[in-house]
């Protein structure tokens, strides 16, 4: 249980920061896309730069949403794994003994 807990700790640090990493980058993006739009020099250049920036976000977003994914799937395994190793020795210890 101790092993699953400090696991289950380790990955809520490690998302929060994953979250805090992620947001940076998106506030990062967000501020290059308004000095984009405050350089553009005609309607079409503003709409083109406007219509640039939401394809790629979406892509970004889905880059993110897979990372998301990809941590979470890793801190069930490593908070579940010591549960899942000690319920296995349990069972097969009281297989033993019958």
């Amino acid at each position: 249980m101790e092993r699953s807990f400090d696991a289950a700790g380790q990955g809520a640090t490690a998302f929060n920061r994953k979250l805090i990493e992620i947001a940076q980058r998106n506030l990062n993006s967000g501020f290059d896309y308004a000095k984009s739009l405050a350089g553009a020099k005609t309607l079409a250049e503003f709409v083109e730069l406007q219509s640039s920036y939401i394809r790629n976000q979406f892509e970004v977003f889905a880059g993110q949403a897979t990372e998301i994914q990809e941590l979470t799937k890793k801190i069930a395994t490593d908070t579940s794994g010591p549960l899942k190793d000690q319920m296995t020795k349990s069972f097969e210890t009281v297989r033993k003994a019958s």
